[in-house]
């Protein structure tokens, strides 16, 4: 086989194992007495957790003042803020603690945010821009009424 070829497999093994390693089922769930889903992780993974949240209600709060002052500009930025760039630098042991469904979710809402940041480029209106936000809002919505972020007890 040509050293290419072998260079091309292992690299797809590599990536294949990365890829199974970050989804693999590591975390600790439980269910809560209002029947949401625990989700236990150590207390600084549970802070990050909680810090990209308030990312998407602050750029949510600048994106719909950037709609009324019709600063197409500052909501594109906005947006962007918390798209899938947002993701790079999420620690391994943190994408381990999370369940499948829960990064699913996280993940399409950060390409929705980038989606949300293409269309404004692309010229949408100011209406169809708040529906694509309030669709956003849902992914909020669900994911709160769904889990529920306890740090492991020492």
């Amino acid at each position: 086989m040509c050293k290419l070829c072998w260079t091309l497999l292992v690299t797809a093994v590599i990536a294949i194992a990365a890829i199974v390693f970050m989804i693999a089922s590591g975390n600790k769930t439980g269910q809560a007495a209002d029947g949401r889903e625990i989700i236990w992780l150590e207390a600084q993974q549970r802070d990050l957790v909680l810090a990209e949240m308030r990312m998407f209600v602050e750029s949510i709060r600048d994106m719909t003042k950037a709609l009324g002052g019709e600063d197409s500009g500052q909501f594109k930025k906005s947006a962007l803020k918390v798209g899938l760039a947002a993701q790079q630098g999420v620690p391994l042991d943190l994408m381990k603690a999370l369940p499948l469904p829960f990064k699913k979710m996280g993940m399409q809402t950060h390409k929705m945010f980038d989606d949300l940041a293409a269309h404004t480029q692309q010229g949408a209106s100011d209406s169809e821009l708040l529906i694509e936000l309030s669709q956003i809002m849902n992914n909020c919505v669900a994911c709160h009424a769904a889990y529920q972020l306890r740090p492991v007890e020492p």
